[in-house]
């Protein structure tokens, strides 16, 4: 049986959620807008390419969001739960 590779193309969005110390006031937004570090999507990126690349040999990978795409902020105590 043959087997064909290609190069596949894939998009998709996820939620994930950095800390305070991963996010700074955003360029362009009003006060109180917020959205990652570069540091921290480069981190995200390498930490998405080293667990995909586990299973799939990974060319091209590029990681991006905008202070809009905020969903919500939670206090969360050291255990990871959500303060009241």
């Amino acid at each position: 049986m043959k087997h064909y590779t290609y190069t596949v193309i894939c998009s998709f969005s996820m939620q994930y959620t950095f800390t305070e110390d991963e996010v700074e006031e955003a360029e362009g937004g009003e006060s109180g807008d917020f959205e990652p570090t570069e540091k921290a999507m480069i981190e995200l990126q390498y930490e998405l390419n080293e667990y995909l690349g586990n299973s799939y040999p990974i060319s091209d990978l590029t990681v991006e969001t905008e202070f809009d795409a905020l969903l919500g902020i939670n206090d969360m105590d050291d255990e990871g739960n959500i303060s009241e």
